[in-house]
């Protein structure tokens, strides 16, 4: 990729992360989920800036955990699961890309339920995994908010579809699509932003730029959000 295309995308990806966690703090939802978090780095800072919320993490590479979650010392509070999130609850095959690498090796962060279709090695292994409606089902009881993050390598279909009542009360959210099919099966950014119409959001931005890199991250907003964050905060509805 050449460098002022990196440049722009890094720069595209600080911006969405300042609209985020603009979002966040304005609205403070009572819950703030993080869906693949690798080394729990956003999971981390939200926990920083929204230290009201409740947060949770799910990485369902058990070495991820020990490696980069466990260690660290500014999560006290969070609940971080090792479970993938998925359109039921019970067990999945889940691929683990072989890396070499350490933290920077962007294969450590790209486990999958699905197949790469370009070819790059993997192991499959059995996790639990759970819907994030029987996950949050106690908290939904109570009409609490949500915001969320969500990165799970060509998968955002299997988790918004475990994820309709989570998705009513949510929001805002930054999701991972992508243009070219990375992983068999998937569901490219079109039909993914059309699933994401019908669950009631819109799109603030998308960092997408063509001829750069066919993965981008959108950030869409419930459009109800006004109602929810007023609710959040005893107004009326």
């Amino acid at each position: 990729m050449p460098r002022d295309a990196w440049a722009l995308l890094k720069s595209k990806d600080q911006i969405l992360r300042g609209c985020l966690d603009g979002i966040a703090l304005a609205t403070q939802p009572d819950i703030i989920v993080d869906v693949g978090c690798f080394n729990a780095n956003e999971i981390a800072r939200f926990h920083a800036i929204c230290p009201a919320s409740r947060c949770y993490a799910f990485e369902a590479n058990a070495r991820n955990i020990a490696d980069y979650i466990t260690p660290r010392s500014d999560i006290d509070g969070v609940v971080i699961n090792n479970l993938a999130v998925a359109d039921y609850d019970g067990d999945i095959a889940f691929t683990v890309l072989n890396a070499e690498g350490g933290e920077d090796d962007w294969r450590r962060g790209a486990g999958s339920l699905n197949q790469r279709t370009d070819g790059i090695a993997g192991e499959t292994v059995r996790v639990g995994c759970t819907r994030l409606d029987t996950y949050f089902a106690p908290q939904l009881l109570n009409d609490e908010t949500f915001l969320l993050w969500i990165d799970v390598e060509g998968a955002l279909d299997r988790v918004l579809a475990g994820a309709p009542k989570v998705l009513s009360r949510t929001i805002a959210l930054r999701a991972e699509v992508e243009r070219h099919r990375f992983w068999q099966g998937q569901m490219l950014a079109d039909d993914i932003l059309d699933l994401f119409d019908k669950a009631g959001f819109m799109m603030l931005a998308d960092s997408y730029t063509p001829d750069a890199f066919a993965q981008s991250d959108v950030i869409m907003l419930n459009k109800n959000w006004l109602n929810l964050a007023a609710r959040d905060h005893g107004g009326e509805a």
